[in-house]
């Protein structure tokens, strides 16, 4: 897992250095929790948890949304497809 987040936070750090992430989402690590976190206990949830078998969620749905939301969030510009500009 820490390497996963590491992974992300650099990413994070590219995207700043390239001016599409808000100049004031400077903490990488909490950033990178906050889209990951919510990915990893969907899929704690959905697998060992047995969860896909009470109530299936559409994984590709909501890692979409996930996005979407984090990009609203702490993008500099609006995801694509959303209408706005």
């Amino acid at each position: 897992l820490e390497r996963t987040l590491a992974a992300m936070e650099a990413r994070l750090a590219a995207h700043r250095a390239r001016g599409e992430l808000r100049a004031d989402a400077t903490d990488d690590r909490a950033m990178a929790l906050m889209l990951l976190g919510p990915l990893i206990l969907l899929l704690l949830h959905q697998g060992a948890l047995g969860g896909a078998a009470v109530r299936a969620v559409d994984v590709d749905g909501f890692v979409e949304q996930q996005v979407a939301a984090f990009a609203r969030a702490f993008g500099t510009t609006p995801p694509a497809g959303t209408g706005t500009s």
